[in-house]
């Protein structure tokens, strides 16, 4: 009888999670593919501020460049013309553009290994397609050998994979990533986002895999964890779930992927003793942002007491639920919002900093 109660609140939770989609539809900004990484963290910031001063430099000659280009067939020729490329990366605007660039790249990569490293511009070419938007050209570009290792540092790997997230083309990023040599903590953060949105039971076993990988020979960040720990929600796994948080300090989103986790191994009686403590924290109007609790949460929660609470538990909910509400803690916006949310570079953080930094004459004016 037990595990025909708990199959029901299951097959509830997963209908749950279906209308929640539905529900996230509704607000486009949420359900719009976007880059997981700032452009600083990209570079793609300096790249812009090139393309704007290249394309201003050419003007008119931008037509007769490409159309030069277009005349190489020689390695000799391709050699010569080499400094002309590199502009080229900056002033592309067309699919007939890039593949003239990938024409005379063709002819670079046929180098003697000596020759190797005279030409190693794989990153700014893998920005020319992620300003393009162009997944599927970067993608083959990746793949074409004869390129040799032209993309094969970590640098591209991160602008291809960024791009490829942006783009919805999540098996390919989890492709590129485990083709990489060499660790980076970025690159993993974005292959534990991929598997997430997958969401599959051999792209949990992969997450896992990768989870553990990393735990042993390198360093998790807290938005790969997050994604690990939400993976395992999605696939109705709430102890591998609950384990995977302990790899990272609390804060919200854990707190709300905890909450979800309670709520599938209907632990009721926990999941009202946070809820709880939280009403009691409200009374503090300075932690209100640190206890927001986000939709699916919410709907787990209101599911699991309904579902699996008794009468006493169901009032002491009841009670708590009116607080929460007066006291806007509840938020309409599903955690796959923050999940999602931009990841800022070292340059981000600086801009923030010096943003709070407001310097006052004695008259107490800001300069």
């Amino acid at each position: 009888m037990a595990f025909c109660a708990n199959t029901i609140f299951l097959r509830t939770i997963s209908k749950q999670r279906f209308i929640f989609g539905y529900i996230c539809s509704n607000y486009p900004s949420y359900s719009v593919y976007r880059t997981l990484l700032s452009e600083s963290k990209t570079r793609m910031e300096q790249y812009k501020r090139q393309r704007v001063f290249q394309i201003d430099r050419l003007q008119a000659e931008k037509a007769e460049l490409f159309k030069e280009l277009d005349t190489v067939s020689s390695l000799r020729e391709a050699r010569q013309i080499a400094s002309k490329l590199i502009t080229a990366f900056h002033c592309a605007q067309s699919k007939q553009d890039c593949a003239i660039v990938e024409h005379v790249l063709s002819f670079l990569m046929a180098k003697t290994p000596s020759q190797s490293n005279d030409f190693s511009y794989g990153a700014n070419v893998m920005r020319m397609y992620h300003y393009l938007n162009m997944p599927d050209e970067a993608f083959a570009a990746y793949k074409n050998q004869d390129f040799g290792n032209f993309f094969k540092d970590n640098t591209c790997h991160l602008i291809l994979m960024d791009l490829l997230y942006k783009n919805g083309h999540y098996s390919k990023v989890v492709d590129v990533y485990f083709g990489m040599e060499k660790f980076n903590i970025d690159c993993t953060t974005i292959a534990f986002g991929s598997l997430y949105h997958i969401n599959t039971t051999d792209s949990l076993a992969k997450c896992q895999s990768l989870l553990s990988h990393t735990v042993k020979n390198h360093t998790l960040s807290k938005r790969g964890v997050l994604f690990a720990a939400m993976h395992a929600v999605n696939q109705a796994k709430p102890d591998l779930a609950l384990e995977t948080l302990k790899y990272c300090k609390p804060d919200i989103i854990a707190r709300n992927i905890e909450l979800m986790n309670l709520c599938l191994l209907s632990r009721v009686k926990d999941v009202l003793s946070k809820l709880a403590n939280m009403e009691h924290d409200t009374n503090d109007i300075s932690k209100l942002w640190d206890l927001r609790i986000y939709h699916d949460a919410w709907q787990a929660i209101l599911t699991v007491t309904k579902v699996k609470g008794t009468n006493e538990e169901k009032a002491e909910f009841e009670k708590i639920k009116t607080k929460l509400e007066h006291r806007g803690v509840l938020s309409h916006k599903p955690l796959d919002v923050f999940l999602n949310s931009v990841i800022c570079g070292d340059d981000d953080y600086k801009r923030q900093r010096a943003k709070r930094i407001i310097h006052r004459t004695p008259s107490g004016n800001p300069i």
